[in-house]
Order: C-alpha cells, then structure tokens, then sequence
C-alpha cells in the first residue's frame, strides 16, 4: 500500500484515492475497489450508524450492480439499515431482492421480516407467500411455527377458509406450539366448523378456548356456545354461558350484548315475552354503538316479539 493510498484510507476517502490512482496512469482493480467500498460501508454499518451505512451501501450497489462482489449482503444489510431507521419501503425493497436469489444465508431473515411487515400492514397475499416459503426452509421449530400460523392467518384473513383450517389442523400436533397459537387455532376452526353447521365439532373447539384462555377470544367463544346449545334446546346451559360471559368479560362489550340478544331468544322459546322485550329494551337503554349493527338487530327482535306475542294481529292484518 503506497503511502498516499495509506493517506485517502486512513481519512476514509477511498473513492478519491481511486480517483487520484486514474488520474496519474496507476489504475486500480475493481475487485480490489469493489472490496474497499462494500468494508467501509459495513464498517459504518457495525458501528450502528445505519443512516450512513444505508447511503454507503446504497452506493456500493449503484456503482456495482449485479456484477459486485458483494452485491447479495449489501442488500441484505442495506434493508437492515433502513429498517433500524424506519424507512420501510426502501427495507422491503432490498428485503425482496434477497428473498428473489436462490437459496443464500440471508434468505430466512429477510423472509422473516418480509412476511411480518406485510401482514401488519394487511397486505396478506404478499405476507401469505412469503410465510409459506419460509416453512420449508425454517432453522427453529419456533421459525417453522410462526411460518404456519402466519399462513393460517392470511388464509382466514382473505377468506381462505379451507386452507387456513388446514393450517390450523397442521399446527395442533406440535408439542412446542404456544398455548396462544393452540387457542387461536381452535378459534378459526371453531368458527368454520361452525360456518358449515358442524355444530358438535364447533362445540368442541370452542370449549377449548374457553378451557384455554381468558381474553376476547373467551368471550367470543362463550358466546358461540351459548348459540350452539340454543339450537341444540340445553337451553338452560346456553343461559349459563351467557351469565358467565356477563359476569366475568363484560369488558368485552360487544360479545356481551350479543349474548343478551341471544337471551332474549331463550325468552322467547320458554315464551316469556315480557322478559324478552325487557331484555331487549335494557341493550336499547345502555348501549349507544350504532355502526356495529346490534342495536338495528334489537329493533328487529322488538318487533319479531310482537309478532310471536300478538299472532292474531298478523293474520288479521293480512286478511284486510
């Protein structure tokens, strides 16, 4: 190394030692230029400076394209660059080149982070293909899981509905599965299975959740029960699901008021239609959500009790 190069090096100027090497007839090799350029930038890089070391490694693969030497980790760490500085898009687009190559040591990170940010941002296909090209090739059992509820996930989220019971039935077996996941599997089963009025193995699912948790999801699931053993007729344990979802998850508000409406329900099939309409009216008088539908839903059920309470007024009205 001549003492001039020592100079540019030392300042870390390299590319006006290039330059200057041009200039006076003593060419460099670009191999030896492509090295240079790529270990000042992880040299930034590793000194957590990723604002300079994304603008350096962006340079780097400017100058060098496809032909660099290093052109495959600069892209890897110039997405990690800008991921550590919140500039997503520029991340994901770096990310998607390394996840474009052939099989290479950074393909399950970028896979990783591919996937989840496309799923908090709700792009679900782009998430779903990139969670399902991790499995294959995941180093962890705990990378393999997150592969399969991640595309259990996106199936249910696009409506998906047989793939993503697929992917639920698949994680059910693994010992290592979270209890979280475990719940949430048995959830989107419990809902598909009663989407197609398979209410006993419905039933079965959601006693796990609520066996298993104590969150929304509880709620929910309590609330599906209930409507089970309604159209099964145990109607008094429907009762109960519904007082046990009142007492111990009022918090979540929605479910509840959907199990008072379901009460009513009970009311009616026991014909008492005073108790009905109180129930009814007490939603009306305490809840003030309008978008979600439940209080249209009541006003509904107000005039379906009329109608069971006063049939002869129907069919009066339809003979005039």
């Amino acid at each position: 190394m001549s003492f001039i190069e020592i100079i540019y090096t030392t300042q870390n100027k390299p590319e006006e030692y290039f330059k200057y090497a041009e200039q006076v007839g003593a060419g460099v090799r670009l191999s030896y230029q492509d090295s240079v350029f790529y270990n000042r930038a992880m040299q930034t890089y590793t000194s957590k400076n990723f604002k300079g070391a994304s603008s350096e490694l962006g340079s780097y693969i400017t100058k060098f394209g496809e032909k660099g030497y290093f052109i495959l980790p600069a892209n890897y760490y110039k997405a990690e660059a800008d991921y550590y500085t919140d500039n997503e898009n520029e991340a994901m687009k770096h990310y998607e080149y390394v996840a474009s190559q052939d099989h290479n040591e950074f393909l399950e990170k970028a896979l990783i982070k591919l996937s989840s940010t496309y799923f908090y941002n709700k792009n679900y296909e782009k998430a779903r293909e990139h969670f399902a090209r991790m499995e294959p090739i995941a180093s962890s059992k705990s990378t393999y899981i997150e592969a399969i509820v991640g595309q259990m996930r996106c199936d249910y989220a696009l409506g998906k509905l047989e793939e993503a019971k697929q992917k639920a039935v698949q994680l059910l077996p693994i010992e290592e599965a979270p209890k979280e996941y475990l719940v949430e599997a048995n959830m989107y089963l419990g809902r598909i299975q009663r989407k197609d009025n398979k209410l006993r193995t419905a039933k079965y699912h959601f006693d796990y959740v609520i066996n298993g948790s104590r969150n929304e999801l509880t709620a929910e699931a309590l609330y599906q029960r209930a409507s089970i053993l309604f159209i099964q007729m145990d109607l008094d344990s429907a009762r109960a699901d519904i007082y046990r979802l009142n007492d111990d998850f009022s918090a979540y508000e929605y479910w509840v008021v959907k199990g008072f409406i379901l009460l009513s329900d009970i009311y009616v099939k026991e014909k008492d239609y005073f108790q009905a309409k109180a129930t009814i009216q007490s939603i009306m008088d305490n809840y003030s959500n309008e978008e979600d539908g439940l209080l249209k839903e009541c006003r509904d059920k107000l005039i379906e009790i009329d109608n069971f309470e006063n049939p002869k007024q129907i069919i009066e009205l339809e003979e005039e």
